[in-house]
């Protein structure tokens, strides 16, 4: 085989065992639990079903489902007007990440109200 076969080869074959390599977090992806969250490496992506049932700090909460409970990181930009309390089912969806010498943190990507009513800051239903 020539050079520019194998070269051309390896090329393929390299970019068949990348296309592994990416996690693409849909609605159709399965829920995980607070537990499992907790178990899992850096940079993972999951989903998770529950309830955001306090404010800790700036852009962090405390979620809970019904294996345990995590801090997560909300920036304000995720919310997009949404009202919601500790009553309020949500599906999060995000990534784990973990440093070298510090606790995991865990980055939420995308709020979303499990019933799919979106409210208002005012606690009204928007005009369908």
């Amino acid at each position: 085989m020539s050079k520019l076969g194998v070269f051309l080869f390896v090329g393929v074959m390299f970019g068949l065992s990348q296309t592994g390599a990416s996690q693409f977090v849909s609605d159709s992806t399965n829920v995980q639990t607070v537990a499992a969250i907790k178990q899992m490496d850096d940079n993972a992506w999951f989903t998770l079903e529950g309830h955001i049932v306090k404010q800790v700090r700036e852009e962090k909460y405390i979620f809970r489902d019904q294996s345990g409970e995590i801090e997560v990181e909300i920036d304000n930009d995720k919310w997009k007007g949404r009202k919601v309390d500790p009553g309020t089912k949500v599906r999060i969806a995000g990534k784990v990440e973990k440093e070298w010498l510090r606790s995991m943190e865990v980055e939420v990507k995308r709020i979303e109200l499990v019933d799919g009513e979106i409210k208002a800051q005012d606690g009204s239903s928007p005009a369908r």
